[in-house]
């Protein structure tokens, strides 16, 4: 649902921070939070609110999520039913999407350790 927006979050991490996925615990990652976010484990919780506010870049991304709830301040919809969509459904989203994330990341660290054993054992080789 959500692996092409992470496949693209993932591309533009890797232009402006090569090495990101290395930085993130997978255990706090949470789509929800500003500081426990992909954005935000890797540059800090202010960038990750200054860029997921921002949700023409956000969306497609998959930093956010494109939903009338998140539209609003989480505490303003606490336990409310906007425009039939409920938070539960809201969170379950969220949950998607950091889903999507851990298997992208736990790919790219599973292929950086593999390219690292490689490298050891061309070397140690030589």
């Amino acid at each position: 649902m959500f692996e092409e927006r992470v496949r693209r979050g993932a591309a533009w991490l890797d232009q402006v921070k090569p090495g990101w996925e290395q930085m993130i615990d997978i255990r706090q990652l949470n789509l929800r939070q500003f500081e426990s976010c992909t954005i935000g484990q890797t540059f800090g919780s202010l960038t990750s609110q200054n860029l997921c506010v921002d949700r023409q870049f956000s969306i497609p991304m998959g930093f956010a999520l494109d939903t009338p709830i998140a539209k609003f301040k989480r505490v303003l919809f606490w336990k409310r039913q906007i425009s039939g969509y409920t938070q539960v459904q809201a969170n379950h989203e969220y949950k998607l999407l950091t889903s999507a994330w851990i298997q992208e990341i736990l790919r790219r660290q599973a292929a950086s350790r593999m390219e690292k054993s490689i490298i050891e054992k061309v070397n140690t080789e030589a």
